[in-house]
């Protein structure tokens, strides 16, 4: 256990939990030395990330990591493996904004998107009209009214397992309308 939590019991992790509060970074030099460039290499490994952008996202996460250390909101336990995934979330956070930028460079114009989503619409209704009044019912209760399954279920007269796998049911009818009429 100490492994997975930068070398430390529980009890030496709070009392230096309770000094970072109080201005001893000692936790927190430990946190970094221990994890800093191990977690550089997992993003870099793992998620194919330029060595930058890896040291980037693993000062954000360190920084953000100690705002919780020292706020108390994390919880003595796999706390490495914690730091590891922040961090790959904070780059996965990244990356997504970025191709959200660079897609505004891209050669689609509105209009063409405009007809296309238009036309998936058209095609959408033209499914959904295939469909049962009960599937209808199941899947504008789940999706757009956000009701729960089982509230769904008791106004239907059905167990909630038998809504479930009608649900699943629905769907893929609605999918193979879609693309049916989509091919025509």
């Amino acid at each position: 256990m100490k492994d997975k939590n930068f070398g430390l019991t529980e009890e030496e992790f709070r009392k230096m939990q309770i000094n970072l509060r109080e201005g001893n970074e000692d936790l927190f030099e430990r946190i970094f030395l221990s994890q800093f460039q191990n977690t550089i290499n997992i993003i870099c490994h793992k998620y194919s990330a330029s060595r930058e952008d890896a040291y980037d996202v693993t000062m954000d996460t360190i920084i953000h990591f100690r705002k919780l250390l020292i706020s108390d909101k994390l919880v003595f336990g796999n706390l490495k493996s914690l730091f590891s995934q922040m961090a790959g979330q904070k780059y996965l956070k990244k990356v997504k904004k970025e191709s959200r930028t660079s897609e505004i460079g891209t050669h689609i114009t509105i209009e063409e998107n405009r007809e296309e989503v238009q036309n998936n619409l058209r095609i959408l209704n033209e499914a959904w009209e295939k469909l049962s009044t009960d599937c209808q019912q199941i899947l504008k209760g789940f999706y757009y009214q956000k009701q729960k399954l089982y509230e769904i279920a008791e106004e239907m007269g059905k167990t909630p397992a038998t809504l479930r796998k009608q649900k699943e049911r629905c769907l893929n009818v609605l999918r193979n309308n879609f693309k049916r009429i989509s091919w025509q």
